[in-house]
């Protein structure tokens, strides 16, 4: 095409312009955008042409005056079956304005606010919904029922609150002149003092323990099933191996076989592993321990650090808080995360030990020279080392019903890492039958440190349980046998260990 033969808008007859825009002017828009639904309000818009703005919704209604072309301005809402919209904005002599203008000539730029979607409403929905409404006013009946059955406890508290809340605010008022701060920080060691004679002895202290206890066991289902599932899948094949029926011969090729798959399975589970990793080892140790030193904090075990003395308690509570709730809290986080990563490639799982209350605090806790350490079973079926169960049910029946030192059974939960397991029905002939209460235990050791075993399974005729082979007590050390928590029978709590139970890494700090 020639370039004297584009369109040049100039050259537009002057009378033909004029009547094309009395047309648009008069008539609907044939370009008008469409207008947002309703519910979709307000939007952000701007004038396409010179717009007057009306005091009603129609062009009969007065003119308040008129926008320019690309005016901006706020559509709060539209005029039902009308396409005329309310809109706002702020004039800068009059400040804020709002009225009417025509749809068609607007703009929608953008939308302000957009409301959250609408949630569908279904029959599982709303049975969810009745049962959180009775749930709610359950909640609240029992909040009722605990300040009704604890209100002298509270009153304890609240006299040494309100004691220390008051020195507090007129100390730092005189040095800081800020008795606000001071009414706080006295408000809360007022509290701390109040709860160390009862938060863990008393009926308030049960209860919260009892709390603990059910909130910790509905949490943590779903991670001892998947702990299992763990164990399961370290050898799927362990159900058919209960006994040594194999030859000698075939038993030296299916032994090689099943390691090579051992391998395969390993690498498969490994996010398997992490999560329960991160569970046991960050989460609920974190948890347990946060717990024995918070009390330790409230209520110290040591004669030095406050116990029985009112003023030694209070001088001595910045340095129970920095040595408990900072020190070893950050100690425990770190060999939790240390832990969490090395059982990504050496496996570990959550296994069980049945035991009494005196044995279980030397192990877990930190007073004895050999604290942490697990000493190996002497008088034992399937060599000398320390027994755990897979099951806890297993450990829990042990601890309750076999003839323990004390009146107190307890449950050892623990991360353990067995390292190279041998399935005692896949071992020669004579090391099997050297298992049982008159068998050579000896024997099963040797065969284990000559063919580089730390850990046997077997299956003793009802149920299945390692032993961690260390006839010298070289090896049941926190780095390879690490306490979570206990768990006593007799009080139906998790136990307390008072200092917190021994760290599996810095076990000398």
């Amino acid at each position: 095409m020639a370039r004297s033969d584009r369109l040049n808008p100039s050259l537009l007859n002057g009378k033909l312009a004029l009547w094309l825009f009395l047309l648009a002017s008069v008539f609907h828009p044939v370009m008008a955008e469409e207008i947002p639904p309703a519910g979709t309000y307000p939007w952000r818009a701007e004038t396409t042409t010179k717009l007057h703005l009306r005091a009603g919704p129609g062009q009969h209604y007065a003119s308040l005056g008129v926008f320019d072309p690309g005016a901006l301005v706020i559509v709060d809402a539209p005029v039902p079956n009308s396409e005329w919209v309310k809109v706002s904005f702020r004039e800068h002599e009059r400040g804020p304005m709002e009225g009417y203008v025509h749809a068609g000539y607007l703009h929608f730029i953008n939308q302000i606010n957009p409301p959250a979607p609408e949630k569908k409403s279904g029959p599982l929905r709303d049975v969810f919904a009745a049962i959180w409404k009775v749930l709610k006013w359950i909640l609240i009946g029992l909040l009722v029922v605990l300040v009704l059955t604890f209100k002298e406890e509270l009153l304890e508290l609240a006299a040494p609150a309100l004691t220390f809340g008051g020195a507090g605010a007129l100390l730092f008022w005189i040095l800081f002149h800020n008795g606000s701060l001071g009414f706080v920080l006295g408000l809360v060691a007022g509290v701390l003092f109040g709860l160390r004679d009862f938060v863990d002895y008393g009926q308030a202290g049960g209860v919260i323990r009892w709390l603990m206890r059910a909130a910790y066991w509905l949490i943590s289902l779903p991670f001892y099933i998947l702990n299992w599932l763990q164990i399961f899948l370290a050898e799927p094949w362990r159900m058919f191996f209960k006994r040594n029926r194999l030859s000698e011969d075939s038993k030296n090729v299916v032994r090689p076989l099943l390691e090579g798959l051992k391998v395969i399975l390993y690498i498969a589970a490994t996010p398997l592993r992490l999560l329960n990793a991160i569970y046991f080892n960050i989460l609920i140790h974190g948890v347990s321990e946060i717990y024995d030193f918070l009390l330790e904090v409230l209520a110290p075990s040591k004669k030095s650090e406050g116990r029985g003395d009112l003023g030694r308690w209070l001088l001595m509570l910045p340095w129970r808080i920095l040595r408990y709730l900072v020190w070893d809290v950050l100690l425990t986080l770190l060999e939790g995360v240390i832990w969490t990563v090395i059982d990504v490639f050496l496996p570990a799982a959550t296994l069980y030990h049945g035991t009494d209350l005196t044995a279980g605090q030397s192990i877990a806790g930190r007073r004895e020279f050999d604290s942490g350490t697990f000493r190996a079973s002497v008088d034992s079926w399937a060599g000398v080392g320390v027994y755990f169960a897979p099951r806890r049910t297993i450990a829990d029946d042990y601890a309750q019903y076999r003839k323990l030192d004390d009146d107190n059974p307890v449950t050892i939960v623990c991360r353990v890492t067995p390292g190279r397991v041998i399935n005692l029905a896949l071992a020669p002939s004579y090391v099997y039958h050297a298992t049982g209460g008159s068998g050579r235990h000896s024997l099963i050791n040797r065969f284990a440190e000559e063919n580089h075993y730390t850990t046997c399974e077997w299956w003793n005729g009802a149920y299945w349980e390692y032993c961690l082979f260390d006839w010298q007590n070289l090896y049941n050390q926190p780095w390879r046998i690490r306490p979570i928590y206990l768990y006593n029978h007799r009080t139906k709590m998790l136990q307390h260990i008072r200092g917190g139970m021994v760290h599996w890494l810095f076990k000398k700090l």
